[in-house]
């Protein structure tokens, strides 16, 4: 299956604050990080994303962190080969696929992401 088609049946998703949210319930299988992307803000224990230059945090960093805690594949790639954006003009800095919570919650429901299944 490929990363579209995933994003297509919510098992995927290019959005920060869908994968903040999912990486502070356990539920990110693979994050894909830009090598070279930061974005300063802080994320809560409840995966709730806040943009703030003045945190002094790099927001991917924190997910990227928390995914690993859980047991997720964690990958710093070139922009230009993150898949679901558009690559010529590198439009995101993550990219994950997503699996059933491993932790905090019971179901995908509870993660607040768009359409995900379970």
């Amino acid at each position: 299956m490929t990363f579209e088609e995933r994003r297509t049946n919510g098992r995927a998703s290019t959005d920060l604050s869908d994968l903040a949210r999912a990486a502070a319930f356990g539920a990110v299988a693979t994050l894909l990080v830009d090598m070279d992307a930061e974005v300063k803000g802080s994320v809560g224990d409840d995966g709730l994303l806040s943009l703030d230059t003045d945190t002094g945090q790099d927001a991917i960093e924190v997910i990227a962190l928390r995914a690993l805690g859980s047991g997720a594949r964690v990958l710093a790639v070139r922009r230009s080969d993150m898949p679901g954006g558009d690559r010529d003009r590198g439009e995101t800095p993550v990219s994950g696929t997503l699996e059933a919570p491993r932790s905090g919650c019971p179901d995908r429901s509870g993660l607040g992401l768009a359409r995900v299944a379970s």
